[in-house]
C-alpha cells in the first residue's frame, strides 16, 4: 500500500450509503404510521401534524442524502504517510484531522452486514484523546493497512 498518495473510499461505499439512506426511509415511514395510529385514539389534530412533520423531514433528508452521495464520496479522502495520518471529510463543512502517527494506540476493524456484503471494513484509529472513523476500506486491504499504521506507529514512537 502506497504511502504517500491521497485515497479516496472505494466506490462501492456510496452503495452502502444509498443502503443506509432507504433504510432509514423504512424506519422514518414506519414511524410516521406509527404517529398516524395514535391520530386514530389521541388529538387527531396534534398526531395528523406530527405524521405530516415526520414524513416531510424523512422525504426530505433521504432525499438530500441519495442526491449528494457522490458529492460525499468526492471528499471522503485519507492519507497515510511515516509523519502522520491525514482524514478529510465533510462535503458542506469541509473537516482535516491531521494525526501524529506516534499517537495512534489502536485500530479497529469493524465489518456490519452491508459492509459484510460489499467485502468492506470500516476502520478505527484510537488515540488517547479520541477516535477517528474511515467508513470503509476493501476488506483485502484492511489488515494490511493496520499492519502498515502499527508498524509506522511504533517505529515513530521508538524515534522520539
Amino acid at each position: 500500500m502506497p504511502t504517500q498518495s491521497i485515497k479516496h473510499l472505494p466506490k462501492t461505499i456510496k452503495t452502502i450509503w444509498i443502503w443506509t439512506s432507504l433504510i432509514e426511509l423504512t424506519l422514518g415511514l414506519l414511524f410516521a404510521i406509527g404517529t398516524w395510529l395514535l391520530s386514530r385514539w389521541f388529538a387527531p389534530t396534534f398526531w395528523h401534524m406530527t405524521t405530516i412533520a415526520i414524513l416531510i423531514l424523512t422525504l426530505l433528508i433521504v432525499i438530500i442524502e441519495l442526491v449528494l452521495v457522490n458529492y460525499r464520496w468526492q471528499f471522503n479522502t485519507y492519507l497515510v504517510n511515516p509523519r502522520q495520518f491525514e482524514l478529510h471529510d465533510g462535503y458542506f463543512f469541509r473537516k482535516q484531522t491531521v494525526i501524529p502517527i506516534a499517537q495512534i494506540q489502536n485500530i479497529k476493524l469493524e465489518q456490519g452486514p452491508l459492509l459484510r456484503l460489499k467485502h468492506l471494513q470500516a476502520v478505527t484509529l484510537v488515540t488517547a484523546a479520541s477516535s477517528h472513523k474511515i467508513a470503509g476500506i476493501p476488506a483485502a486491504e484492511s489488515e494490511q493497512f493496520k499492519s502498515l499504521v502499527m508498524a509506522l506507529a511504533q517505529e515513530a514512537r521508538t524515534d522520539d
